[in-house]
């Protein structure tokens, strides 16, 4: 009996509970995503399930809307994880070195496009106000999702250096439009092996600038998203913790765009820690206007190229140690690949310069 408790130990929360009822608002949107769904064979009515999710409706973007099934209720918790990992940015970006014309794909509903075993299926279900619904194919939501998809991604692009995805956001990339036309016509060849679909309306081909991963790419590099570092410029001082995290959060994102950061957060940083009282400084806040500053669109990562003499800086301070990777250009110029650093620790900090810098 303790057994079962503890495993429906939501039941048994303090306070009131609450159901899930679609919203008038979302009731025709809803009806109709549900039709598409059955009609294309993703879902399929079903009269039982020992396993039954919830729905949480999303609005998308384009006004279409998404159903994902609330899979932390019960499902997720139970699921043994892939491990398949996904990928580092840095590996993904290895295949735009040298590149100065690239294209973009867009999956429609990359998930949906795998199917599920008959075992998968029936623990997949949803409670709608329609009944219920098993999917057939894979849902958002599932914890076991990014492995698993990611897993097909890489086997359908493997041995192709110049195309890259994370999850469903699909990058090629040529040293010119001749390289590139060869690329797409053999990524293209490998969907259509694998039986997936891309919306033709969202892909783009032959771009000299693309979005990706919240990056703008380029043939100079990796420049930050304007539209990412103009959130982040027009956030005001953090009057909390929460924000302050929030604030570092986005900051750190762009980490590698940033000299000296483990430095530059260093009073920022120490308001985090639990002994600290917070206490909005002057030199929080210089700090806070400076990495704002230093995000510009303007900012950039030249791509790794082999070919290129690599130099290597480093630096040591008071509060962290940081370093550069640059290449020498052939002009003679060096231009920044990425930005590491990192905060010293307590112990660090009691050492002499020379040690700080050895370090």
């Amino acid at each position: 009996m303790e057994a079962t408790l503890k495993k429906y130990k939501d039941v048994f929360q303090p306070g009131l509970g609450h159901s899930r009822p679609v919203p008038f608002a979302k009731k025709q949107r809803a009806e109709e995503e549900l039709d598409r769904l059955v009609a294309n064979g993703v879902i399929t009515p079903v009269k039982h399930s020992d396993w039954a999710a919830p729905v949480v409706l999303v609005d998308k973007a384009n006004g279409e809307m998404r159903i994902c099934a609330d899979y932390s209720t019960r499902l997720n918790a139970a699921l043994k994880i892939d491990q398949y990992p996904l990928p580092r940015f840095e590996d993904v970006f290895e295949a735009l070195n040298g590149a100065t014309v690239f294209a973009s794909l867009d999956m429609k509903d990359a998930y949906l496009q795998c199917e599920l075993d008959d075992d998968s299926k029936r623990l997949m279900t949803i409670n709608t106000h329609r009944g219920l619904f098993k999917y057939n194919r894979l849902p958002f939501g599932v914890a076991s999702a990014p492995a698993a998809f990611q897993l097909v991604m890489d086997a359908m692009l493997a041995g192709q250096r110049r195309a890259a995805a994370y999850l469903d956001d699909v990058v090629l990339a040529g040293k010119d439009e001749d390289e590139l036309l060869k690329v797409i016509d053999d990524v293209l060849h490998r969907f259509s092996e694998y039986g997936l679909r891309l919306r033709r309306d969202k892909c783009q081909f032959f771009e000299k600038r693309i979005k990706f991963l919240g990056f703008v790419i380029d043939a100079a590099g990796r420049h930050p998203n304007p539209e990412k570092i103009s959130a982040i410029k027009e956030m005001p001082a953090p009057r909390d913790i929460t924000q302050l995290r929030a604030f570092l959060g986005l900051i750190n994102f762009y980490g590698s765009f940033i000299p000296q950061m483990s430095t530059r957060t260093a009073h920022l940083n120490a308001l985090l820690r639990k002994d600290q009282q917070w206490q909005w400084t002057k030199q929080a806040e210089q700090e806070f206007n400076s990495l704002k500053k230093t995000l510009t669109a303007e900012t950039l990562l030249t791509h790794y190229t082999p070919d290129l003499p690599i130099v290597v800086a480093a630096n040591a301070s008071e509060y962290g140690i940081g370093g550069v990777l640059l290449h020498r250009m052939a002009d003679g110029s060096e231009r920044p690949i990425a930005y590491v650093s990192k905060a010293l620790t307590a112990a660090q900090k009691n050492y002499p310069q020379i040690q700080k810098e050895a370090l």
